[in-house]
């Protein structure tokens, strides 16, 4: 700020007050750093969190997805499951292929970011299909029980699992749970422990949950 003195001409600079400053010190721009830092320790878990649970869902719609293209493909087969083994995942795209022709369907968002969609997935999970490349992270159900059955053949259908994203490996992929969709449609989150654990009538793992 300036001031200008009429008699002398003179044009003089006013000083703050003693004992105030402008700007910062060391220590003061030390002190909002360290608090800047506490703020992002604090707010970046929540963040991975939120964008966690943003891929679990979008994990759980494909799904559901899937779970409706085996619907459609059961209504087309005289309510027979198809005959797939755990080496022969691929097939699910080419079966569902007239119901769900999206290849993202068939990606766990969270898979291709921690490593758990397998390390043979390109040449065990993928194929390709009207010249579309697909690869699947989910497991359609492949139990013994249940390949090249009629769903009538089923002592609990609500209890089925259509597919999951869990059994790949053993890394779990949402948060130390992994998606299973039933064929109800609906999706549980569940941990290896549980999707591992006999249901009501004693079957166990989950593939032949409902089977007999």
């Amino acid at each position: 700020m300036q001031h200008q003195n009429h008699k002398t001409g003179h044009v003089s600079r006013l000083r703050p007050p003693p004992g105030i400053h402008t700007g910062f010190t060391l220590i003061e721009l030390l002190v909002v750093i360290a608090i800047l830092a506490m703020l992002f320790a604090i707010l970046l878990p929540v963040s991975l969190r939120a964008i966690e649970a943003a891929r679990r869902t979008r994990c759980a719609t494909n799904l559901r997805q899937i779970a409706l293209g085996l619907h459609a493909y059961l209504e087309d087969h005289q309510g027979t499951f198809p005959d797939i083994e755990w080496y022969r995942q691929y097939e699910q795209c080419e079966l569902l292929y007239p119901y769900l022709p999206d290849p993202a369907v068939y990606i766990c968002p969270t898979a291709r970011r921690d490593g758990s969609g397998g390390d043979n997935w390109p040449e065990n999970y993928a194929t390709e299909i009207d010249g579309k490349s697909f690869c699947t992270d989910y497991k359609m159900n492949d139990s013994m029980y249940a390949r090249n059955v009629c769903v009538a053949a089923l002592a609990d259908p609500s209890r089925f699992v259509l597919a999951c994203d869990l059994d790949w490996t053993p890394v779990l992929r949402h948060g130390g749970r992994g998606n299973f969709v039933f064929f109800d449609g609906h999706v549980e989150a569940l941990t290896k422990a549980e999707s591992e654990a006999p249901d009501h009538r004693g079957n166990a793992p989950w593939y032949d949950w409902g089977t007999r």
